[in-house]
């Protein structure tokens, strides 16, 4: 009987301090790892990107879409480096206006996280596009997400907060236009 409480107790723990690993496949894209959204479709055809999309099949032509670059090499300031990536990754291909919303920036770990986002029109229709960038230790990591339905926001955030980042492997060199 002792024996089957330890085990028990042992179990609950596990579900309690681990549940992500227990119940959620991890990956790796180079020096970060993450949990993909259960069910999104996943495409992964240009070196150090991710692109993960699911489209509401209920509420017509709802759709999300995140994508995670992989670690690059840090311009040596957080707020250069959001920059650098808001133009690249918003202003170039969605045309977002330059100067988005921003939360005020965050910290863990050493690393400093800034989130933006503004509204663009994308097919014809008003949609919210916002950037997360984990900046530190000579290296910077972007989530891009694009929505047009408010109801994915708890999976977009789910998929950031799964987000770990290795600090001591060297990060790719910076992404330029044409490699998006």
């Amino acid at each position: 009987m002792r024996a089957y409480k330890i085990i028990l107790s042992l179990f609950i723990i596990q579900i309690v301090l681990f549940p992500q690993v227990i119940y959620c496949q991890t990956e790796k894209l180079g020096s970060v790892i993450y949990t993909p959204p259960k069910g999104w479709i996943r495409n992964a055809k240009v070196k150090n990107v991710v692109v993960f999309s699911e489209a509401n099949k209920t509420a017509m032509g709802k759709f999300c879409v995140i994508t995670l670059y992989g670690a690059i090499v840090s311009a040596g300031d957080p707020a250069k480096d959001f920059e650098i990536a808001w133009a690249d990754l918003a202003v170039k291909p969605f045309k977002a206006t330059l100067s988005p919303k921003r939360l005020d920036p965050d910290s863990f770990e050493g690393w400093t996280v800034i989130t933006a986002g503004s509204k663009i029109q994308y097919k014809g229709r008003d949609t919210t596009i916002i950037l997360t960038l984990f900046s530190g230790f000579g290296k910077t990591v972007s989530v891009l997400s694009v929505s047009d339905d408010k109801s994915y926001k708890t999976q977009i955030e789910a998929f950031i907060a799964s987000i770990g980042i290795e600090k001591t492997t060297p990060p790719a060199a910076r992404y330029k236009g044409d490699d998006l």
